[in-house]
């Protein structure tokens, strides 16, 4: 027997209409294997964008691309001649003084503990990158008085205050050898924004720059934030490279760094889920391991002729693999494309479930309130490959097992 003949007898063996309770077996192991490709579609597509998307945030509005931090006094009186150097470095594109510091808000109806940075009031008309992210829901983000403060919509609830309401922050001062001394301080809400994820939103508050250097006067807390043109790219680390020669007394973090535990717990999570999307896939290749046998047990008698005619047991095997190669490949086909659009309609999906079940279907919190997608064809190309070899595992033992069919033995029954 020849290749050529087994690839046609396993194509007409797929597509026949004879033996119709063996073909639907096998067409139930195709939709099964189909479906169980669909979930890895989705979480290939999404989790890099979700991480992405997160990643960016934090990014460009908390850590920035780089920080800069002026360890000594010394470093912070040379402030703006390191602001003009940074400046100059081929690559970046924004170079801007800020201070940190952390706080209590509260009002009348509530309190939380926040992240306060005092930021030039030109921040976010200046920087593509922070205002990508910024929406503003309420008021404006206006820092021109100093008294302003901006806010988050997460926060904003917790402390039940709207535009306009007076809320005041509560900062330490420690001196050594006295009391740490509480100072509150009064502050005028004059925008709420939200970047999309909430767990961002409630570490961030921002007032302007003047009144932070007033409220964080430890050198710790002045801060150069550094923007780039590339942050994924060797560009950023030479920059950061470029800028600690520039003086003894500052110390300089990429992003990165500064995001290390973030990032190593996004891809945590991926690596999880991809791994139980994998499982489920191996699961529902039993199912086409099932079909092949029930196949071959219906084929009994041709393959008994098969074989009375000069085939052997590997050409009788062949024939059964080449059929259970066709079963993925059509699953494939089938579960990658049906996986694409539910990727690309997720968003859609989850608010229509929600709808349906009445409660959030995943925690605001912990997600972004729009999932982005990012369509990879090299991982489309991994998952369906992945899914026609476990097909044609799935179909070796029972291919064996057709391969050492005794014909006589069928002829002797039949």
């Amino acid at each position: 027997m020849i290749r050529r003949f087994s690839l046609f007898f396993a194509f007409k063996t797929l597509f026949s209409k004879s033996g119709s309770g063996a073909l639907r077996h096998i067409r139930g192991a195709i939709i099964g294997a189909a479906i169980s490709i669909i979930p890895l579609v989705v979480v290939l597509e999404i989790s890099d964008g979700m991480m992405q998307g997160i990643v960016d945030r934090y990014m460009e509005i908390s850590s920035f691309h780089m920080q800069v931090t002026l360890a000594d006094s010394e470093a912070v009186e040379k402030e703006e001649e390191l602001l003009e150097k940074i400046g100059n470095i081929e690559g970046v594109t924004y170079a801007f003084p800020y201070t940190q510091g952390g706080g209590i808000l509260y009002g009348e109806k509530g309190r939380t503990g926040i992240t306060v940075r005092g930021i030039p009031d030109t921040l976010f008309k200046e920087d593509e990158g922070f205002r990508r992210y910024i929406t503003v829901k309420e008021g404006e983000f206006d820092l021109s008085e100093p008294d302003s403060l901006i806010i988050s919509t997460e926060t904003a609830q917790r402390l039940k205050a709207g535009v306009g309401e007076e809320i005041k922050l509560l900062t330490a001062k420690v001196i050594p050898g006295r009391p740490m001394l509480l100072r509150p301080t009064r502050f005028k809400v004059k925008g709420i924004y939200s970047s999309g994820y909430q767990e961002l939103d409630m570490l961030s508050a921002f007032i302007t720059q003047e009144y932070g250097e007033r409220l964080f006067k430890d050198d710790s807390s002045r801060m150069i934030g550094v923007k780039v043109v590339s942050p994924h790219t060797g560009e950023l680390f030479a920059a950061a490279d470029e800028i600690r020669y520039l003086s003894d007394g500052i110390r300089v973090a990429t992003w990165d760094v500064l995001n290390d535990s973030l990032v190593a717990s996004l891809n945590t999570t991926k690596k999880f889920l991809v791994f139980i999307m994998i499982l489920i896939m191996g699961v529902a290749s039993v199912n086409i391991s099932s079909s092949m046998i029930m196949m071959v047990i219906s084929k009994r008698q041709d393959i008994a002729l098969l074989k009375s005619a000069g085939a052997s047991d590997r050409d009788v095997s062949s024939i059964f693999v080449l059929t259970g190669l066709f079963i993925g490949i059509c699953a494939a086909a089938l579960g990658t494309a049906f996986g694409i659009a539910a990727a690309i309609n997720i968003n859609e999906i989850i608010d229509f479930i929600s709808a349906v079940l009445h409660f959030d279907l995943f925690d605001a919190d912990y997600y972004l309130e729009k999932i982005p997608v990012e369509l990879s064809l090299y991982k489309l190309s991994g998952a369906a490959a992945l899914a026609v070899l476990f097909a044609v595992v799935a179909s070796w033992l029972p291919a064996r097992r057709a391969g050492r069919i005794n014909p006589v033995e069928i002829f002797r029954k039949h």
